[in-house]
């Protein structure tokens, strides 16, 4: 019984973890990226070009990791489907 609380504490958290999470791996290679492409096209007087550099190179790098975070997450629902299925054949 002292398993249940945890579970549904777990289950409220889980997706503001996840938001957090894919927040974070949006916005900081963005923010990070468009800073040095902007202090790179002060140095050398080349307004928009590095900005536009860093900017596409912070898409890829974000969609990398949200990539990477959703196959995770996929993976993980798996198992537990298939635990899930295996559970309900053995209580047949």
């Amino acid at each position: 019984m002292a398993e249940k609380p945890n579970s549904k504490s777990e289950s409220v958290f889980q997706p503001l973890q996840l938001a957090l999470n894919l927040g974070y791996m949006i916005a900081l290679p963005l923010v990070i990226l468009a800073l040095v492409g902007r202090y790179l096209d002060k140095i050398y007087q080349t307004s928009p070009i590095f900005l536009l550099i860093g900017l596409f190179i912070a898409f890829g790098i974000s969609c990398y990791y949200v990539y990477r975070k959703v196959i995770k997450i996929y993976s993980n629902l798996e198992i537990t489907s298939s635990k899930d299925k295996n559970s309900d054949k053995k209580d047949k």
